[in-house]
């Protein structure tokens, strides 16, 4: 009988201290704080009746740590209105909303939740007492920030050109991120100079981000963004009208000489005249690619210049011609293009009888005409490898014939293969096989 009544006590102590141990670990975490927050951002603010609230930062729960049967979460809420649920961690939320309670001046919380899972189902916990306050609503009033960006280049007269402009909400010095509804109308304005009247001319809805639009302006003007009342600072358009006339520089043919039906690129670059008596390089401006035949001046083809006025045309002739640009009446000057004809030639190999694994394979080719001579024209030759007639081939290493130069090529002994010497204006040599 004693003996049992010593095992009771002894189970009695050890709940008992197992009980105190839970107890005591109860009270250690509950005096940790659960949340804590880092690189936060906030704004939570009621404009119109309408409530917008932003957050975005990094947060992280001492007291939980995510596994496959246990999830961290946190809630971000208001006046028991959640705003946003997910994980620990890095997170970011706007939420746009009306609502007929008054919430200004009330905090936004947010709330550690632990989720336990049991087979299929979840099981979740709110620590409110451990919630961390985010920031709280402000009420604030629509301040409009309007700016208006002119073209950084010459705004030539009847052509499209682009302004870019904005108006945003504003609110102790910062851009605030709102709902589509707060959004303004907005109107673009334009008055001749020097004192002309304001006239639209152009009324769009806005959603709060930066326009760009595109007008045809025919007259220097003033602009500005008229928004709800307000407008902005005016900026002044310069518009210049052309003369009609041009101007071509460094207008040149490369290469001068090329084999028949090869390529070659005319380039340059051209000047509007203006009636203030400058010259401008202008973009966009068409350009006209000439050549001289039997029967004058033809345009064989159109380019349009750069924003810096350059342009380049390409060019594949079968025989030699002049070559010339031209802008409405003004025309550059002349420039040719010779142009070698592609006789019928031959490559002449001069292969190694023998090669050793060793040494290096040393190849000398020549481009003879059908008349037995060297031919004169410089020839890019190369010579190639293959392992087997399945392989590609690989390029081993390059000379140029001329006719008092032969082509000699150095690579090593690749092996057991196939070789030839390759011309990419002319073709191929016959195989050469060494086993």
């Amino acid at each position: 009988m004693s003996t049992w009544r010593i095992l009771v006590i002894g189970v009695t102590i050890s709940v008992s201290i197992a009980m105190f141990a839970a107890n005591q670990a109860d009270a250690t975490s509950e005096s940790r704080s659960r949340i804590s927050l880092s690189n936060l951002t906030f704004s939570a603010v009621a404009l119109d009746g309408t409530y917008v609230i932003s957050s975005s930062g990094s947060v992280r729960n001492n007291l939980c740590t995510s596994t496959g049967s246990r999830l961290c979460l946190v809630e971000a809420r208001v006046g028991g209105q959640t705003l946003w649920r997910g994980r620990v961690g890095r997170f970011a939320f706007t939420k746009t909303f009306t609502t007929s309670n008054r919430l200004v001046g009330r905090p936004i919380l947010l709330v550690p939740i632990t989720c336990l899972k049991y087979w299929s189902r979840w099981d979740c916990e709110e620590f409110s007492s451990q919630a961390v306050v985010l920031g709280a609503i402000q009420n604030v009033r629509k301040t409009w920030a309007v700016s208006i960006r002119k073209p950084t280049t010459t705004v030539i007269a009847s052509q499209r050109t682009r302004v870019s402009f904005s108006a945003r909400v504003s609110w102790q010095g910062k851009f605030l991120q709102v709902g589509s509804a707060w959004c303004p109308t907005l109107n673009l304005q334009t008055r001749t100079l020097p004192k002309g009247n304001w006239q639209s001319i152009r009324i769009l809805d806005s959603d709060c981000r930066r326009h760009t639009i595109d007008f045809i302006p025919q007259k220097s003007a003033s602009l500005r963004i008229l928004v709800n009342g307000n407008a902005s600072a005016p900026v002044s358009l310069s518009v210049v009208a052309t003369n009609g006339r041009a101007q071509f520089s460094s207008v040149r043919m490369a290469p001068r000489s090329v084999l028949a039906g090869g390529d070659a690129t005319i380039s340059g670059q051209m000047r509007l005249g203006f009636d203030d008596g400058k010259y401008r390089a202008i973009g966009g401006q068409s350009i006209l690619v000439q050549v001289f035949g039997s029967s004058g001046w033809n345009t064989i083809g159109r380019t349009q210049t750069r924003s810096d006025g350059t342009f380049r045309y390409t060019v594949s002739p079968n025989a030699p011609s002049s070559y010339r640009v031209a802008n409405g009446t003004t025309t550059s000057a002349t420039v040719y293009l010779s142009v070698v004809p592609r006789t019928p030639v031959r490559l002449s190999v001069a292969w190694p009888s023998i090669v050793y694994i060793w040494d290096s394979l040393v190849v000398k080719a020549d481009v003879i005409d059908n008349a037995g001579k060297f031919w004169s024209g410089s020839v890019r030759l190369i010579l190639q490898y293959r392992a087997s007639r399945y392989d590609g081939w690989r390029n081993l290493d390059y000379d140029d014939s001329t006719g008092s130069h032969t082509a000699v090529m150095v690579a090593a002994y690749q092996g057991d293969g196939y070789y030839r010497v390759y011309s990419p204006d002319y073709g191929f040599s016959s195989e050469m096989s060494y086993a």
